[in-house]
C-alpha cells in the first residue's frame, strides 16, 4: 500500500455504490498506531479483503470523528472498481466526548470483489493512502468441468494454436490436470535422430520404453503406448480411427495432438525419440488424406506424468486436441478454449535496457515494443516490430508545458484507468526527462538504473532531456489508450532532437515507440518500483522475438485504380477470421447475391459528406480487431470504420488507410449528401454498417456494400454493385504502412481451390 502525504486537502467525489459486496469498518482501540496493511496480498473472487489504516492517536472515537470529519464508511463502486473510505458528519452531541478511550486507526473488510484491477482510496488530514490491487479468479478447487479437449470444426472455428505449446500437469492423484500455454518458435524436442515409425494411412505402431521408464495418463501408468498415423497416442490398445468425432476421441485413454484424417504414407514422417525425462512423438510435415498440405506437431509424455502438446505449421482447419480418460463423452462436456489458457510468468526478464555511448549506443530507432501483462498483471511478455511512423498520431493532442527537469500530473477522464505491475491508477505524472511515473512526480535526470527502479516507472528514454529548449511533449487520449509523445525534444547539452512515444492502454498493455533519436545513451523499459533487482541483467530489447509470421505475409488490403486494376469484388463477400494469436487474419471469399445482413430496420446514421459518427453497442456487446476490444467505434461517410479515433479523410491513400485501426469497406471519396443511405444494425452476434447506393463525390454511380464486425472477432466485407473505380478495401492495424507492403489480390488469394 502506497502512502502519499499532501500539503493541501484534496476533494474526491465517488459515484454509485455497488450491490452485493459486503463491507464493515470500525476503530482500532489503543494508543499504539497499528501497521498499514491489507490481506490477502493477492485476493481472489472468493476472498473477503481486510485492511488496517493507521491514524493519529485520538482521545476517543468521538474526538477522532470530530477531527477527521465524520463517521468512517466505505463506498464501493463496481463500475470504476474503486473502494473509497469517506467520513459522514457525526452527531453534534456524544455522551462519550470526555471519556478517555483512545483510538489509533481504522480497520475493516470488504468483498468478495469481481475479477480485475481495483483501487482502495483513503483520505484524511491531508494524507492519502492509495492501494491498487488485482483480484484474480478463484482457483481453490480443481476445474471439475474442464475436460481439456477442444474441437476445431471449420473455417469459422479454425485451428488457432500454431506456434504454441500446452503443458498439462497432473494433480497429486493424477486424475485431473492444470494447463498453461506458451508461445514457441520451434518444437520443444528436436525430432532429429528419432526413430521413424513408417506409418501408413490409418495405421498404428506399438512403442516400448527403455530403461524401465513409465508414462501415465489419468492416474494409469504404462511402459508402452500406441502411436496412430491420425495424430494421437492411445495406451490400452491401438486405434486406426480417422473420424475426428468427440465420441471417438473419448472412447479410449488418449492424447490427441491433432486427431484428424492424416496420411503419412503420402508425405512427411512420424517419429519417436526417448530422452532422459520424457519421450516425444513428432508428426512432421504430414498431410491430410487426399491433400498435399502439411502439418507439424508433437506430443511429449514426461515420466513425472506431465503431458505437452506443441504445434508448428498446421494447415488443417479441423481436428481434435486434448486428453481423454477413455470413459466416453462426459455428460456435462464443454470444450476448452486452449488459446485462452494462462501463460506462465516470464523467468527473470526485467524488460529494461541501459544504453551507453560508444560501444553500446541506442539501437531501437524505427521500432515499437508492446508489453503485454500476464493475467495477474505482475509480469509482462514483450515483442518488437518495425515502424515507419508513431502508432498514435500526436496531432490534435494537448501540449504539456514542461521545463527542464520538470513534471506535470495528468488525470484521466473517468472511468479510464491505466496500470503497471498490477497497480491501477486514474492519473500519472509525465516527466520532462522521458518517463512516466505513477505514485509521485520525479525530476531526476541522472538516468541510472537505481533511479529507474526506485519508483513505478515507464521509461521511453530516461535521459537528461530539455523540452524548454525545443520540441514538444504532447498528451492525447483515445478510446482505448492514452499516449505521451516527446516530439523533437533535445538533450540538456543541446544535442539533437529525439522523438519517441509512450502509450498506456486501458487494458494494461504498454507500448514504447521510437523514430528520430539523437541520444546515444539512456534507459528504456518498465520498473516495478521495488528497487534495483539484486541479480539484475538487462534485456536486449532489439532481440525480443515476435511470433513467427505466416509463410507468406498477408497485409489484408487491396487497392483498386483505373485501367487494368479495376474493382473486381462485385457480388462477393470476404470473411476475415483471426489467426491463433489474434494479430492477423485468414481470409475466405464467396459469391453472394444479396448482402448477408438485411439493412432494413437499421438506424440511419445521418452521414453526409466527409463526416463520421460514433456507434455505441448495446447490451455490453464488444467488437474486436487485431486483439483490441471496443464497445464503440466510428463509422465514416467515406466507406470505413475506425476504432481509436474519429476520421474524416477522403484521400484513399495507403498511408491514410494504415494510420489508424481501420476497416475499409470501400475507402473512397463518397457522399450521401443528396443520395444514398448509411445505416447501422446490431444483431445478436454482430453489428453491420451498410452503405446503400452511396455515390462518390465526383461520380454519380451508386455503391452498395457492407461491413460486419462479429463479437467473436471475425470481420466480413460484402459488395453488391460498385460504381467506384478508385478505392481501398481491407483491414489496418494502425501501425502505419508496412515496410514490406504488397497488396493482397482478394479474388485470387482467398478464392476456394
Amino acid at each position: 500500500m502506497d502512502k502519499i502525504v499532501l500539503q493541501a486537502l484534496v476533494v474526491f467525489v465517488s459515484c454509485g455504490m455497488a450491490l452485493g459486496v459486503g463491507s464493515e469498518i470500525s476503530w482500532v482501540p489503543g494508543d499504539t498506531r497499528p501497521t498499514l496493511s491489507r490481506l490477502p496480498a493477492n485476493p481472489t473472487t472468493n476472498d473477503s479483503i481486510s485492511f488496517v489504516i493507521p491514524t493519529d492517536v485520538f482521545r476517543n472515537r468521538w474526538q477522532a470523528e470530530q477531527q477527521l470529519g465524520g463517521t468512517p464508511t466505505l463506498i464501493i463502486d463496481r463500475v470504476e472498481r474503486r473502494i473509497d473510505l469517506q467520513f459522514v458528519p457525526p452527531a453534534q452531541v456524544d455522551s462519550t466526548a470526555t471519556k478517555y478511550d483512545p483510538v489509533s486507526g481504522l480497520r475493516g473488510h470488504f468483498g468478495p470483489l469481481d475479477e480485475g484491477s481495483w483501487l482502495l482510496f483513503v483520505q484524511f488530514q491531508g494524507t492519502i493512502y492509495i492501494d491498487p490491487f488485482y483480484v484474480g479468479p478463484f482457483d481453490g478447487e480443481p476445474p471439475a468441468k474442464d475436460h481439456l479437449t477442444e474441437q476445431f470444426e471449420s473455417s469459422q472455428d479454425a485451428f488457432d494454436l500454431m506456434y504454441n505449446s500446452i503443458l498439462f500437469r497432473p494433480a497429486q492423484d493424477g486424475t485431473s490436470y492444470t494447463a498453461e500455454i506458451r508461445q514457441i518458435t520451434q518444437l520443444p524436442t528436436d525430432p532429429a535422430g528419432g526413430i521413424d515409425l513408417r506409418l501408413g494411412d490409418d495405421a498404428f505402431r506399438l512403442v516400448k520404453l527403455g530403461g524401465a521408464q513409465t508414462v501415465s495418463i489419468y492416474g494409469s501408468s504404462f511402459t508402452r503406448f500406441y502411436v496412430s498415423s491420425n495424430g494421437y497416442i492411445t495406451f490400452t490398445e491401438g486405434d486406426r480411427q480417422h473420424s475426428e468425432t468427440l465420441a471417438n476421441h473419448f472412447s479410449l485413454l488418449r492424447v490427441s495432438g491433432l486427431f484428424g484424417d492424416l496420411n503419412p504414407s503420402a508425405g512427411g514422417q512420424v517419429s519417436w525419440r526417448q530422452l532422459a525425462d520424457h519421450v516425444a512423438v513428432t508428426w512432421q510435415d504430414v498431410p491430410e488424406y487426399g491433400t498435399n498440405n502439411s502439418n507439424t506437431f508433437q506430443i511429449a509424455l514426461f515420466y513425472d506424468g506431465s503431458i505437452q502438446l506443441s504445434w508448428e505449421g498446421i494447415a488443417a482447419l479441423e481436428g481434435i486436441v486434448g486428453l481423454s480418460d477413455g470413459l466416453g463423452i462426459p455428460p456435462d462436456f464443454q470444450e476448452t478454449d486452449f488459446s485462452e489458457l494462462p501463460a506462465p510468468p516470464p523467468t527473470s526478464d526485467h524488460l529494461v535496457e541501459e544504453f551507453t555511448s560508444g560501444a553500446d549506443p541506442f539501437d531501437l530507432l524505427h521500432t515499437s515494443i508492446m508489453f503485454s501483462p500476464t493475467a495477474a498483471g505482475t509480469s509482462y511478455s514483450a515483442k518488437v516490430q518495425d515502424i515507419l511512423q508513431l502508432p498514435t498520431n500526436p496531432s490534435g493532442g494537448m501540449n504539456l508545458t514542461l521545463g527542464d527537469d520538470d513534471f506535470t500530473f495528468i488525470k484521466l477522464p473517468s472511468p479510464s484507468m491505466v496500470s503497471l505491475y498490477g497497480n491501477s491508477f486514474a492519473g500519472f505524472y509525465v516527466g520532462s526527462n522521458g518517463y512516466i511515473t505513477f505514485t509521485e512526480g520525479d525530476e531526476d535526470y541522472s538516468e541510472s538504473l537505481e533511479d529507474h527502479f526506485n519508483t513505478l516507472r515507464v521509461s521511453g528514454l530516461f535521459s537528461d532531456l530539455n523540452p524548454s529548449g525545443g520540441g514538444q511533449v504532447i498528451l492525447k487520449n483515445l478510446n482505448n489508450r492514452t499516449s505521451v509523445t516527446y516530439q523533437d525534444v533535445p538533450g540538456y547539452d543541446g544535442s539533437g532532437p529525439n522523438t519517441f512515444q509512450i502509450e498506456l492502454f486501458f487494458d494494461g498493455r504498454i507500448r514504447l515507440s521510437w523514430l528520430g533519436m539523437a541520444a546515444e545513451s539512456g534507459i528504456v523499459g518498465l520498473s516495478d518500483g521495488a528497487g534495483l533487482p539484486p541479480q539484475f541483467k538487462e534485456t536486449d530489447l532489439s532481440e525480443l522475438a515476435a511470433p513467427p509470421p505466416p509463410p507468406i505475409t498477408d497485409h489484408l488490403t487491396e487497392q483498386f485504380s483505373y485501367g487494368d486494376d479495376r474493382f473486381d469484388l462485385q457480388y462477393a463477400s470476404v470473411t476475415f477470421t483471426p489467426t491463433w494469436d489474434r494479430t492477423s487474419y485468414i481470409g475466405s471469399l464467396q459469391d453472394i447475391t444479396r448482402l448477408p445482413t438485411d439493412p432494413v430496420g437499421g438506424t440511419n446514421l445521418g452521414l453526409r459528406d466527409d463526416n463520421s459518427v460514433r456507434v455505441r453497442l448495446r447490451n455490453q456487446a464488444r467488437v474486436r480487431i487485431f486483439d483490441q476490444s471496443f464497445s464503440t467505434f466510428f463509422a465514416g461517410a467515406n466507406g470505413y470504420v475506425t476504432f481509436t479515433e474519429i476520421d474524416q479523410d477522403f484521400s484513399q491513400t495507403l498511408t491514410e488507410h494504415f494510420d489508424v485501426l481501420r476497416i475499409s469497406g470501400l475507402y473512397t471519396d463518397l457522399t450521401a449528401a443528396n443520395e444514398g443511405l448509411v445505416t447501422a444494425k446490431q444483431l445478436s452476434n454482430r453489428v453491420a454498417i451498410t452503405w446503400q447506393e452511396v455515390p462518390e463525390f465526383s461520380n454519380t454511380s451508386p455503391n452498395t456494400f457492407q461491413i460486419e464486425v462479429f463479437f467473436d472477432g471475425r470481420i466480413r466485407l460484402s459488395w453488391l454493385e460498385i460504381g467506384s473505380r478508385r478505392n481501398i478495401v481491407g483491414l489496418s492495424n494502425g501501425l502505419g504502412l508496412p515496410v514490406d507492403f504488397e497488396e493482397t489480390d482478394f479474388s485470387i488469394r482467398y478464392a476456394e481451390p
